[in-house]
């Protein structure tokens, strides 16, 4: 709630990314449920779910935390039908357009989610996961990139942009989401190590 009046007037809105509980706190769906409800009372209308508990008591590691808890889609899929007023985007698991895809649309019974998160997926294979999603999920009859060239000239552009306003931020930064724009194809390590040379 004190987040939200400071981010309001600045027209800033509040979201929250959580997991459906802990093995300390709880992770039915009544906990996730009550957990919502607390942020939409402050004024939070908008929730990405990593639809897995978080293994606190056993000393998981964070890779193990995303890995080894069961996923739990359908608390996503619960919560749109239960708080229509909010907008719930599903992670976890998804690496492919086609698993996200099945999420977008009825799911067992339950209405769509509004929007997925793709991570790990778009950060090892970004041209296959980002460069068709408008066409693939959004009916978009073109690429808006056409190549992976294309995408990277683009790219480096906006980059370099941000550099010339004076974004304070390590260089590398802007540039590592590239790093696996040329997954699978010939040399696409070389274009890495080039990459980081580059920007060290």
């Amino acid at each position: 709630a004190a987040l939200d009046r400071v981010c309001a007037p600045r027209g800033t809105r509040v979201s929250v990314k959580h997991r459906l509980g802990t093995d300390l706190s709880g992770s039915d769906y009544a906990t996730t449920r009550a957990f919502v409800e607390a942020a939409r009372a402050g004024g939070c209308r908008h929730f990405a779910l990593h639809a897995r508990a978080a293994v606190l008591a056993a000393g998981f590691s964070t890779q193990q935390n995303r890995t080894i808890p069961p996923l739990e889609p359908a608390v996503a899929h619960r919560l749109v039908a239960d708080v229509p007023d909010c907008t719930f985007a599903l992670n976890g698991g998804l690496a492919t357009l086609d698993a996200c895809a099945a999420h977008l649309e009825p799911w067992r019974g339950l209405p769509a989610v509004h929007s997925c998160m793709v991570g790990r997926g778009a950060w090892y294979a970004p041209w296959e996961v980002l460069a068709t999603a408008d066409r693939r999920l959004c009916g978009s009859a073109t690429h808006r990139v056409a190549t992976r060239g294309a995408a990277l000239d683009a790219y480096l552009d906006y980059a370099d942009a941000r550099f010339d306003e004076g974004l304070d931020v390590a260089e590398d930064a802007l540039y590592r989401p590239v790093q696996y724009l040329f997954a699978g194809e010939p040399n696409a390590k070389a274009f890495r190590v080039r990459l980081h040379d580059e920007v060290r």
